[in-house]
């Protein structure tokens, strides 16, 4: 009886050890295999460049319609030797290059429908700043460009759906 105890207590204690360091193992594991980068605590001790360019895509993209396609940049406009949007339509091979002005940091494309037919298109925007330094968007979370595609819907189908998933 008295050497039951003694190894019930190890089993146990043994127990809490072996859930301890999982939940050590599972901790460590998950904060360093995150795509997004290192976790918040993590960022401080790492130069990580700051972000020059942002976009965020609008709602949807109608067919038949003209669209803005907007990206912003907080890099003085008097820094910036060329602002460019790169696109290509589903019927086109290769991306087309748009050279853009800019107004208080904000630089817009407007896509015409009628001059690029297309289902869907994709794009991405770069910044040239002297003539080392290139700022692109959008990137992933490794710091690749990725473009953007986007399809574009029909309007009526479009609204037809949102009214009988309101309803």
């Amino acid at each position: 009886m008295k050497n039951i105890i003694p190894q019930f207590l190890f089993c146990k204690t043994s127990g809490l050890k072996l859930k301890f360091i999982l939940f050590l193992i599972l901790i460590t594991s998950s904060l360093f295999s995150q795509t997004g980068g290192l976790p918040y605590p993590f960022q401080n001790f790492v130069a990580i460049k700051k972000q020059r360019l942002f976009h965020y895509p609008k709602g949807p993209l109608f067919q038949s319609r003209k669209h803005n396609i907007d990206f912003i940049s907080d890099i003085p406009s008097d820094s910036i030797t060329a602002a460019l949007l790169f696109f290509k339509t589903d019927s086109m091979k290769s991306y087309r290059e748009f050279s853009l002005t800019g107004n208080n940091g904000l630089f817009r494309f407007q896509y015409d429908p009628q001059l690029f037919p297309a289902l869907s298109i994709e794009y991405f925007f770069m910044i040239q700043v002297g003539s080392d330094d290139f700022y692109a968007v959008p990137l992933n979370s490794k710091g690749e460009l990725t473009p953007t595609k986007r399809f574009f819907i029909d309007p009526v189908l479009y609204y037809q759906q949102k009214m009988s998933a309101d309803q």
